[in-house]
C-alpha cells in the first residue's frame, strides 16, 4: 500500500510569523479617560437643539477631545483612544456649529420678516385708509 506523501499534517509557516513565541501577548495600553469624555460630552452636545446648556458639552467635548489627542501622541507606549477623541470633537464642533448657524440664520430671517411686516404697516398707517388699516 502506498502513502502519498502530499497529505502530511499541516506545517507552519514560521517565516511569516511576526513574533519567535506563538502565544506573545501584545502591549496593553489603556483607553484615555479624557477621550471618553470626549466622546460622552459629543453625544450630549447633541441635544443643543433642546437647550442652550449644551453648548457647554458642544466646547467641552473639543477642549477634552484635543487634551486626549495630545496626551495619546505624547504617551502612544501607555494611552489608546485616538478614535474616541475625534468622534468627539468631530460631534461636538458638528452639532455646535451646526445649531449655532442656525440659529443666526433663523434670527436674521426673522429679523428681516419683522422689518419688512413693519414698514408695510407704516406705509398703511400713513395712508389713512380705515379699511386697509383693518385689513
Amino acid at each position: 500500500m502506498a502513502t502519498d506523501q502530499k497529505t502530511s499534517p499541516m506545517q507552519y509557516d514560521t517565516e511569516t510569523l511576526d513574533s519567535p513565541i506563538e502565544n506573545e501577548l501584545p502591549t496593553y495600553r489603556a483607553i484615555s479617560t479624557r477621550a471618553i469624555f470626549s466622546l460622552v460630552f459629543g453625544a450630549l452636545s447633541v441635544f443643543v437643539v433642546a437647550h442652550p446648556f449644551f453648548y457647554a458639552t458642544a466646547i467641552l467635548a473639543v477642549v477634552v477631545g484635543i487634551a486626549a489627542n495630545r496626551a495619546i501622541r505624547n504617551h502612544p507606549d501607555m494611552l489608546t483612544g485616538q478614535g474616541l477623541a475625534n468622534v468627539g470633537i468631530a460631534l461636538g464642533l458638528i452639532s455646535g456649529l451646526g445649531c449655532g448657524t442656525y440659529t443666526v440664520v433663523q434670527n436674521r430671517i426673522r429679523t428681516r420678516l419683522g422689518e419688512s411686516i413693519a414698514h408695510k404697516y407704516e406705509a398703511v398707517l400713513k395712508s389713512n385708509s380705515l379699511a386697509d388699516m383693518l385689513f
